[in-house]
């Protein structure tokens, strides 16, 4: 990609199928951040 944004088609093929790999991950990642989230409230440690 140049500094001035996409410069061949197939790049936004790349980009969109980051995009995708990163959204599907998502899920998970939020999940384990509430359950280490809701440890720290139990535990007294985050209020």
């Amino acid at each position: 990609m140049s500094t001035n944004g996409l410069t061949y088609p197939s790049d936004v093929y790349s980009v969109l199928g980051e995009l995708s790999a990163a959204a599907s991950k998502l899920p998970q990642a939020l999940r384990q951040l509430a359950e280490f989230i809701d440890g720290q409230v139990t535990g007294g440690r985050a209020q």
